[in-house]
């Protein structure tokens, strides 16, 4: 597999980023791009714009985080909640809350829409919970893509302000690092012009100036806003990018496209408990059976990839589709199969994963061409795509889901055989897969973070989602005594929030 420059493979993926949030698409690489010249304007350091620009890009990796409680809290719709409160302001909250409530849950009613307002405006904990799993989630998976430190400690600054309004540290004025400082610039400017042009993008600027905004930097992106603007809306801000990436320019090798793949498949996942490790699981799953096979090296690599990409388009979806109890409408199946579309236009453009691309966006296909989402025929589907769609499909038996429990292993053979025998999946792939399912290993490895057995149960519950008192229920504990473990678990693993237990427990083979 080619390499290909670190900018360029994040740069394309973003797309996922943007998508996950209901933003246009092209957000985070024109929020990067802004937050830059800005940089370059203010007198930054040539190490402060190189850390601004990893920053501005990165800091995206969080937005799943805290999807789940979103989802929650917006009657099922993450994507249009999280929007909808981007542009949410303490400096102007009557205008920004008319603006939030037009676009939060826009597809229930307005009674509904006024209840799901109202319960997050009287939230306290509301904000403090979303700012913490948002620095968690991206740090954890920075780390994953190779951040360096100052770039880290930046993020871990995500949700601070000027005033020391923010979260989790209170930090305040240029106690904030410089990179973090551009990088909310250009986040919160690059929506405001999207939605309101450049007068609206000014005027945001201005109201925020002293208070989240550094005023220094407000006042310079004033004095320069006519090329600030033109930099983003360039047609060509793809290659601006790329052009602004600091140098030495990183390449991304075989070992740090996996690392990039696997950030990826967790962000993916983390977006809603139900599909908490379900695409590294399917990766293994994918590998082992394609060593059944015989599959070579090069095939083997580039289905594993897949596998960890095939539901990157998931974030497409709103939660709420996917915690359905019972059978979908024909408006929500469509959103459903939308979502390898998706993937595929995520990674059909990063040109060394062309062949990881087809076999991830191939995952949900049939032989008989009644998969989705191009029904393809048997004939367009390579070996390694015909392993995803039957790993997949058993790993996906062997879950949780609204609406059944996990099938036993047995039931889960019995199925993928009779989809072998109906035409829809390949029968050597099949056989594949079944050689390879096993029962998963519980037992902690020696490497535990000091994690007792009872506090892996709580931790397991927490990341998918259960509240306090969910979990004390089925483990037969009180609330109050869970919410202790759950202190405790935090303190040991260095963590701050469900979005970041979550990551820890699919990095460390725990999650299930």
């Amino acid at each position: 597999m080619a390499l290909t420059r670190l900018a360029e493979l994040l740069g394309r993926l973003s797309l996922a980023f943007d998508i996950s949030s209901a933003f246009p698409h092209g957000k985070a690489v024109r929020s990067t791009v802004l937050a830059v010249e800005l940089g370059k304007r203010a007198g930054a350091s040539d190490e402060e714009i190189g850390d601004t620009y990893w920053v501005s890009l990165l800091a995206n990796l969080g937005c799943t985080g805290f999807a789940h409680d979103e989802g929650l809290m917006g009657a099922g719709d993450d994507r249009s909640l999280r929007s909808g409160m981007s542009l949410f302001s303490i400096e102007d909250p009557l205008r920004s809350a008319r603006d939030a409530f037009r676009r939060i849950a826009p597809d229930v009613s307005l009674a509904r829409r006024l209840q799901v307002f109202a319960g997050i405006l009287t939230d306290r904990t509301v904000f403090e919970r979303f700012q913490l799993a948002m620095c968690d989630a991206s740090i954890g998976l920075a780390q994953m893509v190779g951040a360096g430190p100052r770039v880290l400690t930046a993020l871990d600054q995500l949700c601070e302000r000027w005033d020391g309004r923010g979260a989790p540290g209170k930090v305040q004025g240029n106690s904030m690092v410089l990179p973090m400082r551009l990088q909310q610039v250009g986040h919160i400017v690059e929506i405001a012009h999207h939605r309101g042009g450049r007068a609206g993008a000014i005027a945001v600027v201005r109201r925020r100036a002293g208070r989240h905004f550094d005023p220094r930097l407000a006042k310079v992106f004033v004095e320069e806003q006519v090329p600030l603007f033109e930099a983003i809306e360039d047609r060509h801000i793809f290659e601006r990018f790329l052009r602004l990436e600091p140098e030495p320019v990183a390449s991304a090798d075989e070992r740090r496209m996996d690392d990039v793949a696997r950030a990826l498949a967790i962000f993916t996942d983390i977006k809603s408990p139900i599909f908490l490790a379900h695409s590294t699981g399917v990766a293994a799953l994918a590998e082992r059976a394609a060593g059944q096979l015989g599959l070579g090296a090069n095939d083997t690599r580039a289905l594993r990839l897949a596998a960890l990409l095939h539901d990157i388009g998931r974030v497409s979806v709103p939660n709420g589709i996917w915690a359905q109890p019972g059978p979908l409408d024909w408006s929500a199946w469509e959103r459903v199969r939308l979502h390898s579309h998706y993937t595929g236009r995520v990674l059909g453009p990063i040109e060394p994963l062309a062949q990881v691309a087809d076999i991830a966006a191939a995952a949900h296909e049939r032989l008989d061409a009644s998969g989705y989402p191009q029904r393809r025929t048997a004939q367009s589907q390579s070996s390694a795509a015909r392993v995803l769609a039957a790993a997949d499909m058993a790993f996906a038996m062997s879950e949780d889901r609204p609406h059944r429990p996990a099938l036993a292993p047995e039931i889960i053979a019995r199925e993928l055989v009779a989809e072998a025998a109906a035409g829809r999946l390949d029968a050597k792939a099949v056989d594949a897969v079944l050689a390879s399912l096993g029962l998963p290993d519980r037992a902690a490895p020696a490497d535990s973070h000091g994690l007792s057995e009872r506090e892996l149960d709580v931790s397991r519950l927490l990341a998918r989602g259960k509240s306090n008192k969910e979990i004390g229920a089925q483990l037969h504990i009180s609330p109050r005594t869970v919410q202790v473990h759950v202190g405790r678990i935090f303190e040991k693993l260095g963590v701050r929030s469900r979005a970041g237990a979550a990551i820890w427990l699919i990095e460390h083979d725990l999650a299930r």
